[in-house]
């Protein structure tokens, strides 16, 4: 299965430009020029049995193949809508057909059993770079959508070591939404959330304060179509994207590339839309009380 870990995403972009981890011979691909989707909620509409994804997905999927070469893909949680064995072989069938590696950051639906997810894919979170990009994949929901403040250091850490242009952060849950600086924010669930988050008085202080421009990426909203099947919010040079699908109206996922350390965002629609590049004038500024 096509499904890689944060060592074979490396060797996948620096020594093959085939999805076979480990070729010896070395490609001369640009580690700082790359192309992935971002694909949120992808199991679709609730309480409908898709084998393995949203039909629309899957079709646009395919027709983005048709025209481009990705290097990746990440599903931001969501990827089943019941975490066992079945479900899992039907997805992992499905992305070796497809052929593009794919990272997960699973949400709520692949965490029901959370052992299971674990020993077939590793961990729920994790750090590695490619190029002068950082990425983080989170999964909040054991902190009640508290981002885990050990990771926080992790990534102060190597962004004191590193001169990272972009840092890129792939959570399910939209950690970020908060009824007074996101009101308009609804996310498909909200399981496991605490009263009381974290990202507002310490993790965008910290995000705001890194060298780069940090772009973050969640999946849990367009189940329904209520206008939250992207919300886009932003402080600053932190960029906050909630992205998903499923409401069958405004389904959409996106094709992120990055080139000369700039990150373009184009939001597929799924239903026929046309596609749109994201700019900043389209973002929503937070303002957050000091």
């Amino acid at each position: 299965m096509k499904f890689l870990s944060t060592f074979s995403v490396l060797l996948f972009l620096f020594f093959s430009t085939h999805p076979v981890v480990g070729q010896e011979e070395k490609s001369t691909a640009d580690p700082n020029d790359f192309t992935f989707i971002v694909a949120g909620h992808v199991y679709g509409a609730p309480g409908v049995i898709n084998k393995p994804f949203h039909p629309p997905f899957m079709d646009a999927l395919g027709d983005v193949l048709k025209e481009d070469t990705l290097d990746f893909m990440v599903l931001t949680g969501d990827i089943v809508q019941e975490s066992d064995e079945k479900s899992w072989d039907r997805v992992d069938k499905y992305l070796d057909k497809v052929g593009v590696p794919t990272l997960f950051a699973p949400g709520n639906h692949d965490l029901k059993d959370r052992k299971l997810y674990i020993s077939r894919y590793g961990s729920t979170s994790y750090i590695f770079d490619i190029g002068n990009n950082l990425i983080v994949v989170m999964d909040v929901l054991n902190t009640g959508w508290n981002v885990d403040p050990a990771v926080l250091k992790e990534m102060h850490r190597k962004c004191d070591e590193s001169r990272y242009e972009n840092i890129l952060i792939f959570s399910h849950h939209i950690f970020w939404q908060d009824e007074k600086y996101t009101p308009e924010l609804k996310p498909n669930s909200m399981y496991g959330r605490l009263d009381s988050l974290n990202f507002y008085s310490r993790v965008l202080p910290v995000l705001g304060s890194l060298r780069g421009n940090v772009f973050i990426y969640g999946g849990d909203v367009g189940a329904l179509a209520n206008g939250s099947e992207l919300a886009l919010h932003r402080k600053g040079k932190v960029r906050m994207i909630a992205s998903g699908m499923g409401g069958e109206k405004w389904d959409n996922m996106i094709k992120v590339m990055v080139k000369n350390d700039i990150v373009e965002n184009e939001i597929i629609y799924l239903q026929g839309h046309p596609s749109i590049q994201l700019k900043d004038s389209m973002f929503t500024n937070i303002e957050v009380d000091d």
